[in-house]
């Protein structure tokens, strides 16, 4: 291309017009010259140097499908563009990937029900006969679900806020390959829309979620499902199915493998059910309602293969102790062997109470919640921790010393409405050598019935030996007065030879100062920093 004192020298010749016409000519030729040449040297970079064009084409084509399936980051782009915003561009990177691309029609079968409906057909037309997923992320543009609907007997996997005309149409028409079905109800829990279906209308499901359905299939209907997902949050209680008839329904399913039912059951009626149910195949099993004698159903469960259980009682009114602490009982006595598992334990007392009892057969030193637990159980308080007592305490005892986490609301030492109670619980735990707080408050509380003389015997958490504080404010009300009541409570218990020994930190409230104060009773760490050193006495 022509330099800038080439062109200097031209335009001291004077030329005409023509001349400047011919030169531009000549340019752009070289110009485009040049394009080329950049084009084959880019292709032939793309196409013989870089490693990732080595790969051979079957495995580029399993690389395409990740990536459409996978969901970017939302950046600026619209959201009804983001879920292409992976595949599109790789198609682009060099002639090969994109001849992979559009000679592998799975890579083109991921349907977004928010995209935009011309972009939604270049993806139908690229998977030509390939089993279609319909993926929802949020909203849905009415032409794609119709578009869609068009194509039944091609599709997969199907992710929808459903209305009722769309539902006859999925119940009506043939769904060969249907596998996945996952449907919300559009109109929203009231009224309950009421779904039934038979084996002949899905012959390939596998997987069953409904949100603000009630299922009324017969149990035929369930024999093929590889997972349930039921929820009927918000459902009026009297239209829901009896607990009784559905879980005799799932009686030896012999497919299934995960359970999930989330306020899904009616309210129990009667005295108990002496229900037995088989599910050989049951790996994960999830029960959430207001009800615990619905989560108590868990017991009538036989799952040799079981991996995970999640137990949640979200109920508002008071529940009865006596009964509740039976059928806590009776959750424990079908558990797995536990001997040897990590667990934790949670009280919460004060304005939002609940106690909680998570165990773990293997559970990673410094992120707990990096893997599932094996058995995860949370029922909300009572106004004397009488159900709180059972949950904490009716836990089979483990050869691991279990963790507690404290906490109350408690301002003062004399607002604690819950000290008598609360000490009958602590009392109980007799393995627990580790207790974390978010408050300070919470571990001067906890050792508010330390005995002051030799000879007394009766204390919280007597196997109590490290206590572990995760400052969750940047100042502590009543410091002074909280950290003189811990440092005699800690000689107190070091006098009764039940000595606190590690006292480990995550504060920034806490200074060194205040650290040397129990120099001669714990050892104190500061396990991450917050601008303070590590001390240990």
């Amino acid at each position: 291309m022509a330099s800038t004192e080439s062109l200097s020298s031209f335009f001291c010749a004077s030329p005409t017009i023509e001349m400047v016409d011919a030169k531009m000519r000549s340019l752009q030729c070289q110009a485009s010259q040049i394009h080329d040449q950049m084009r084959q040297l880019e292709e032939y970079k793309n196409t013989r140097l870089l490693i990732v064009s080595k790969l051979p084409p079957e495995v580029l084509s399993i690389i395409l499908e990740v990536l459409a399936l996978s969901k970017p980051p939302l950046l600026y782009d619209s959201y009804s563009r983001a879920h292409y915003r992976n595949i599109l561009p790789a198609t682009q990177v060099c002639r090969l990937w994109r001849q992979v691309a559009l000679d592998s029609p799975r890579v083109w079968s991921y349907i977004y029900s928010s995209a935009p409906p011309r972009l939604v057909e270049l993806f139908l037309e690229r998977a030509r006969s390939a089993p279609l997923c319909l993926r929802s992320n949020g909203w849905a543009r009415n032409e794609n679900i119709l578009t869609l609907l068009d194509r039944l007997h091609q599709v997969k996997e199907l992710n929808l806020k459903c209305n009722s005309e769309w539902w006859k149409r999925i119940t009506s028409e043939s769904t060969p390959l249907l596998e996945t079905l996952a449907l919300e109800n559009a109109s929203g829990p009231r009224p309950a829309s009421t779904v039934t279906f038979s084996t002949d209308a899905f012959p390939a499901l596998r997987h069953l979620a409904l949100k603000h359905y009630i299922c009324a299939s017969n149990p035929t209907s369930f024999i093929p499902l590889h997972s349930l997902a039921i929820d009927c949050t918000q459902v009026m209680k009297g239209e829901l199915p009896n607990p009784i008839d559905f879980f005799s329904a799932l009686n030896d399913l012999p497919h299934l493998s995960s359970l999930t039912l989330t306020n899904a059951l009616a309210q129990p009626t009667g005295p108990p059910p002496s229900l037995s149910i088989n599910l050989p195949s049951l790996t994960d099993l999830s029960i959430a309602d207001d009800d615990i004698r619905n989560i108590g159903l868990m017991a009538c469960i036989t799952a040799p293969r079981i991996e995970t259980i999640t137990l949640c009682c979200n109920a508002e009114q008071e529940m009865e102790p006596e009964r509740s602490a039976a059928i806590v009982a009776d959750i424990y006595l079908k558990l797995p062997d536990l001997t040897h598992t990590q667990c934790q334990f949670v009280l919460a007392i004060g304005t939002h109470p609940y106690a909680r009892v998570r165990a773990w057969t293997k559970r990673p030193e410094n992120n707990q919640d990096s893997i599932p637990p094996l058995f995860d159980f949370k029922v909300p308080g009572t106004s004397d921790l009488r159900l709180e007592e059972s949950v904490l305490t009716l836990f089979p005892p483990t050869t691991v010393p279990p963790i507690l986490n404290f906490s109350s609301n408690a301002t003062t030492f004399s607002d604690d409405d819950y000290t008598v109670p609360r000490q009958r619980i602590l009392r109980q735990l007799m393995d627990v050598t580790e207790v974390h707080a978010n408050r300070l408050m919470d571990l001067a509380l906890i050792m508010c019935d330390t005995p002051t003389k030799r000879g007394q015997t009766t204390m919280s958490l007597p196997s109590w030996k490290t206590m572990v504080f995760h400052d969750s404010f940047y100042s502590i009300k009543y410091k002074s007065r909280i950290l003189g009541r811990l440092k005699k409570q800690l000689k107190a218990r070091k006098t009764v030879n039940a000595p606190i020994e590690t006292w480990q930190l995550d504060s920034m409230s806490l200074s060194a100062t205040d650290l040397e104060q129990f120099q001669d009773l714990v050892d104190c760490v500061s396990q991450k920093p917050h601008g303070l050193s590590s001390w240990r006495y």
